[in-house]
Parts: structure tokens; sequence; C-alpha cells
């Protein structure tokens, strides 16, 4: 974990700059984006001293918890991953407070279509290495059958990460051709949809592995 202080630098880096600058903000910055890409909720820009700073807050508690972790044994086996997910989630809450600045200075920005965009590329990762995540109980798809049985887990993510990688394909396609609305009811859909099926899923396989035996 302490190969990436970089990233707290980053965060930390980031945050300071958001304090610099908010003075030069308009007093009423959005905090709110609605599915057709308009901004539905403003606030205080006082409101970019705790959103700029959850990068830094992020890395924290994501550098903490696996140390809490009652499967924190297993971590060693995807660390590499692990690692991955925290500078990709860092990234985003940085991204995310940049964004709302940007977006305050020139309101002309097409800030959905860079969201749908952005959301995809995150689903993309996440589901190109989910499958590398070994039991634990803060990262991955945890349901009572996943969390009782590494089998279960193993073939749940995998299945999970081909869902993921699909919504992100369909975050990304409809950001770039399909109208605000639509671009976001149907990749949220298949979203929604692949995490109902990995649920299912994971209680399928259960059953099928373990008959009528309780996972508790």
């Amino acid at each position: 974990m302490k190969k990436d202080y970089w990233l707290l630098i980053l965060s930390l880096g980031s945050w300071i700059a958001v304090i610099l600058i908010i003075s030069a903000l308009p007093d009423q910055i959005p905090l709110h984006w609605g599915i057709n890409g308009q901004v539905d909720r403003w606030g205080d820009r006082k409101n970019l001293l705790w959103l700029g700073g959850l990068g830094t807050i992020i890395w924290a508690l994501m550098t903490w918890i696996p140390g809490i972790d009652p499967g924190r044994a297993n971590y060693r086996h995807f660390l590499k991953t692990y690692r991955i997910f925290r500078g990709l989630i860092v990234f985003m809450m940085i991204v995310i407070s940049w964004v709302t600045i940007v977006f305050s200075m020139n309101e002309n920005i097409d800030v959905a279509m860079f969201i749908k965009i952005f959301i995809g590329f995150f689903l993309l990762v996440i589901g190109n290495f989910l499958s590398r995540i070994r039991p634990n109980w803060f990262t991955g798809i945890k349901t009572p059958w996943t969390l009782a049985d590494p089998v279960v887990w193993k073939k749940t993510h995998r299945a999970g990460g081909y869902l993921m990688v699909a919504a992100g394909a369909a975050f990304i396609i409809s950001g770039l051709f399909l109208p605000e609305s639509e671009g976001f009811w149907i990749p949220i859909t298949i979203l929604l949809g692949g995490v109902l099926f990995d649920i299912i899923y994971s209680a399928v396989l259960w059953k099928k592995i373990h008959g009528k035996k309780s996972p508790f």
C-alpha cells in the first residue's frame, strides 16, 4: 500500500488547488445533474471544500479498511487489483470536483456527455478486474452466498465482470450517440439489471452446490 503515496499527494494537491481557487468561483455552484443532463440542484461554493477533499478521505479509508477486514488475509492475492480500484475511485473524486469547477465557470460545457463517457470508462476498468478479487468483506459483490462459498464468489464475480463491461460500453455508446435522457436510462437499466442478475445468480449457484443448506 505504501507504493501509492503518490496518489495521496495527488489528491492533497488537488484539494489545496480547490481551496485556492474557490474564491474566484460564483457564489452558487452546481451540486447535482439530473437524468437529462441539466443541473437540478445548486449550492454554496463552500461545498467544494468537502467535495474537493473526498479523494484524500477515500484514499485514507481504502488504505485503512483492509487492515480490519475479517478477510484481510486474501488481500495479498489481489493487492494489485485493489490498488487499481483505489486509484480509480480517488481519481474519479478528483475529476468530479474539477468538473464542477469548470462548469461553474462555463455552463456551455456538455457535462452530461462527459459524465456518461467517464462512468463508462470507470465500469470498463472495474469490470475487467472484478474476477480477480478474492473473498473479503469490503470489496466486490457481497451476497450471503458469495461470502459463504469461494466457488460461488469466483463464478459470480466472473459473470459480474462481463455485465459491468457491457454496462460500461453502453454508457460510452449512449454518451456519444443517444439523446440525453435515453443516454442515461438505457445503460443504467443494463447496470441495474446486471446487479440483480448477480444476486440471483449467486443464490442459484449456492443451491446447485449446497442444495437447501443455509449460507448463514
